[in-house]
């Protein structure tokens, strides 16, 4: 969820909910949760008083840089049993079915 937000920016809960693909009941919990711990904080939509804005706060930024760290830790003794131009292939590919996908359609909702 943190990557979420980050990516898109912060955004209403429906819309985070349509991006991870689960419904809004869900991201409710989640975000009592995220909320709970200090990683995200709600306000109020500018526009529409309905809605409930989610933003990082600058532990959740924190939280997700060292989810990252670990990834990448991860994925370089995963991949060091290719050599450097094998990898740089490997992640070209990749780059380039990423690109060719289609959006995965998630649930609507306001």
């Amino acid at each position: 969820m943190l990557h979420a937000i980050f990516h898109a920016g912060p955004q209403p809960m429906s819309h985070v909910a349509a991006r991870l693909q689960v419904s809004p009941r869900t991201v409710t919990d989640l975000v009592d949760g995220l909320e709970g711990d200090g990683y995200v904080m709600r306000s109020e939509h500018a526009s529409d008083r309905r809605k409930t804005v989610l933003t990082l706060t600058t532990a959740g930024l924190e939280a997700l840089a060292e989810a990252r760290r670990l990834r990448l830790a991860d994925a370089g003794e995963f991949f060091a049993v290719l050599k450097p131009a094998e990898r740089t292939a490997l992640a070209e590919l990749l780059d380039k079915v990423i690109a060719a996908a289609p959006p995965r359609p998630g649930p609507t909702s306001g």
